[in-house]
């Protein structure tokens, strides 16, 4: 079968009645989960086509189809560093990430650890947004 098909609600199993234009708000726009250490190798992506490492801590996520607009949301976890060895959450909280020049073509991030940039061995961005 050919065509198109075309949904404007979806009814839930209660009898409520949600908008599809509601759900798409809220499906991710884009996600990267990378490694930062010594360069940026990407794990898994959607609608990233690349991330460079500018330099220590210094990233920028291309997105493969621009974004509506720069009023988007970014969920940022990091976790793990270059020297010491940390993995896993119970370190999360040591490490912080900030994110600036949020274009609808991408955007920059930075991890640090203190006041200074810091490669984490795990680092996952969603962008939410129209």
């Amino acid at each position: 079968m050919a065509g198109t098909l075309v949904l404007d609600t979806l009814q839930t199993g209660t009898g409520t009645n949600i908008s599809t234009a509601n759900i798409a708000k809220g499906i991710a726009r884009a996600w990267v989960n990378l490694n930062g250490v010594g360069g940026a190798v990407v794990r898994s992506s959607f609608n990233v086509t690349s991330v460079v490492r500018n330099a220590t801590g210094d990233y920028t996520i291309n997105f493969t189809t621009p974004l509506a607009d720069t009023s988007y949301a970014v969920v940022i976890s990091t976790s793990g560093g270059a020297t010491n060895g940390i993995t896993g959450a119970v370190k999360a909280s040591a490490y912080n990430g900030t994110l600036t020049n949020m274009t609808t073509s991408s955007l920059s991030v930075y991890t640090y650890n203190v006041n200074s940039n810091y490669d984490v061995t795990m680092l996952s961005i969603v962008i939410f947004g129209n």
